[in-house]
């Protein structure tokens, strides 16, 4: 059995895409821990952001990108991603 790692990744970068702070911390994970991602949350205003930025609709509830899902929470700061191995955290 695989154990489950859950990394915080803070990037407040405000010239920097979700998508690369999304690539800088999958690398590191990987790098860290030698496991696949498979899940990230973000903070749900960047989550909402993300959504309209790719022309969703609002109520999209979770995207993949770069293979992982992702998905927005209340409890997660503007500039944390938490990228896991586990799809529940």
């Amino acid at each position: 059995m695989e154990k489950t790692f859950t990394m915080i990744w803070f990037d407040p970068d405000p010239k920097k895409t979700f998508a690369k702070k999304l690539s800088e911390g999958i690398t590191h994970y990987r790098s860290k821990y030698a496991l696949e991602p498979i899940s990230c949350l973000i903070n749900s205003a960047a989550y909402a952001a993300l959504v309209q930025e790719q022309n969703l609709p609002q109520d999209t509830a979770q995207l993949i990108v770069d293979g992982l899902t992702v998905q927005g929470r209340r409890d997660v700061l503007k500039y944390d991603l938490y990228i896991s191995n586990n799809g529940t955290q």
